[in-house]
């Protein structure tokens, strides 16, 4: 899980004999500075739950004696899910700050990549596409530490699944219309060539972030008559979009990406409207064994944190609240 990394990072990359003997910028003799720039408001403001934990994950490591005898810090800063706003945040903490965590976006990471490296400052992990980085030289990538999921592989993954094990005929795709989109859509071509004619893409329709009213594409997608949905969305651009067809009497079997892969949030948003949908995790889920480390932290430094979220292989899951909410994905 990611949390547990942050801290094995801390604990290998500065012993205390290191830090005491080679001073850097966000690390004293009685704390470490983490900055995080994070959408706290804004578009995509459900995500700046991540930062909220890594808060509450940072705090729970002080209670326990932190790292070496150094409590802790995290300096947090709101984006809006603005790429300039992120960079100017990454300037203003750069030389303050031991490392940054959890960029979230492709535009963000794409915007900041640059600002990262002629900084030297160490990056564990982005929210945003492998891909931006595969695609830098080896000696940029020195202070870099990314494990996340390409999301041309997913796409490709979730058609195969949704042909292969869903029965599915007619697909269509909603998909932001940025980097993201671009590499969702690569996945989508792959898997429909590789399936070679068991299933036709009837309809794939973009939407921009500040995007709030969906009709249009919800009609779309109505006219389409597509069987299966493939959301590769965000949790409130999804959740529009489903509303406004469900008004349109119009209820295709969706499939989500893990971007909206927390069920409790998409149920809180859809109710019975999310039933009975599949979508990928990466990350623990409540009732699985790897959360009980988080979960094991007391209410009061919990409260901030909306749930673990840790790094795996994609897996399919369905929506099944009678069930008990997450259920491994069935043909």
């Amino acid at each position: 899980m990611k949390v547990r990394a942050l801290a094995a990072l801390l604990l290998v990359a500065f012993p205390a004999v290191a830090i005491a003997q080679s001073r850097v910028p966000g690390v004293t003799d009685t704390e470490i500075v983490i900055g995080l720039t994070a959408p706290l408001s804004g578009p995509a403001a459900i995500y700046g739950n991540l930062a909220l934990a890594k808060e509450a994950w940072a705090r729970y490591v002080n209670d326990a004696g932190g790292v070496h005898g150094r409590k802790l810090k995290v300096l947090l800063k709101d984006d809006g899910f603005n790429p300039a706003r992120a960079v100017a945040n990454l300037r203003e903490m750069k030389d303050s700050v031991f490392l940054t965590a959890g960029l979230v976006g492709s535009a963000v990471v794409n915007a900041a990549k640059d600002e990262i490296v002629e900084a030297h400052l160490l990056l564990v992990n982005a929210y945003a596409s492998p891909q931006t980085w595969a695609r830098q030289p080896r000696d940029k990538l020195k202070y870099v530490f990314i494990d996340y999921p390409d999301y041309a592989d997913e796409a490709d993954y979730l058609v195969t699944y949704s042909v292969t094990r869903l029965g599915a005929q007619k697909l269509a795709i909603f998909y932001q219309n940025d980097d993201w989109g671009k590499e969702v859509m690569d996945g989508v071509s792959r898997a429909m060539k590789t399936l070679g004619g068991k299933a036709t893409l009837a309809a794939a329709v973009p939407y921009e972030v500040s995007d709030r009213e969906l009709g249009r594409q919800a009609v779309k997608f109505r006219e389409s008559g597509a069987d299966t949905l493939f959301l590769a969305a965000l949790n409130t651009h999804s959740a529009n979009l489903v509303r406004e067809m469900a008004k349109a009497g119009y209820r295709p079997r969706l499939v989500g990406s893990f971007t909206i892969g927390d069920y409790q949030v998409m149920y809180r948003l859809l109710g019975e409207l999310w039933e009975g949908a599949y979508y990928t995790v990466i990350g623990a889920v409540p009732g699985e064994p790897e959360t009980k480390v988080v979960l094991d932290i007391p209410d009061e430094v919990r409260a901030e944190a909306p749930g673990p979220r840790g790094d795996r292989a994609h897996r399919c899951r369905e929506h099944d609240p009678r069930r008990g909410g997450a259920q491994e994905g069935r043909a």
